[in-house]
């Protein structure tokens, strides 16, 4: 079984290193034909070498982990730039956060890095958020005053149908003033 003090287990101890590291590739990158633990343990027989599938879903819990760790790791100096501010690594955050907390690998001063990375995250992501609804309002009120432009202008082609007597150069400055086009 896994043993969380010597990081050894089943796989380690019963499996030759070539398919031990393809059993690792398969838990960590979880391809399509073998997206579960169960899978994993059925394609490559790991029966017969005597790994148990509780054994193989602990193992593969600890190897996600620390995959998750290492993005996390590769992700830091973006995070700490400003950089990769995407929901992604909000996401991936708050994951190791939780794991952070249960995990014997993680000290206690990386949780709380850990947590104000991701309140910062989350502080600019909120931020990104009111900008957005902030120009689609803008564009909104844009799309009603050009509207009632609209209207007006339109109020004022039909004014000047109405009262065809009215000299050209009245009619073009009035036109010229609400930006209405011959056309």
């Amino acid at each position: 079984m896994y043993n969380a003090n010597t990081r050894t287990n089943d796989l380690h101890k019963n499996l030759p290193v070539e398919l031990r590291k393809q059993v690792e590739r398969a838990l960590v990158e979880q391809p399509p034909e073998c997206p579960t633990y169960r899978q994993v343990h059925e394609k490559f027989q790991l029966g017969q070498y005597e790994v148990s599938v509780k054994s193989v879903e602990k193992y593969g819990r600890y190897l996600r982990q620390l995959a998750r760790n290492n993005e996390l790791k590769a992700l830091l100096p973006a995070i700490a730039k400003g950089e990769d501010l995407s929901d992604e690594t909000g996401a991936i955050l708050q994951q190791l956060v939780l794991l952070g907390c249960t995990a014997d690998e993680i000290h206690p001063g990386d949780i709380l890095k850990l947590t104000m990375s991701l309140k910062n995250v989350q502080d600019i992501n909120i931020a990104r958020i009111k900008e957005q609804i902030e120009s689609q309002k803008l564009d909104e009120f844009k799309h009603k005053v050009q509207e009632r432009i609209n209207a007006k202008k339109e109020a004022v082609e039909r004014e000047l149908d109405k009262h065809a007597g009215i000299p050209a150069d009245v009619i073009a400055r009035v036109r010229d003033l609400y930006g209405v086009v011959d056309g």
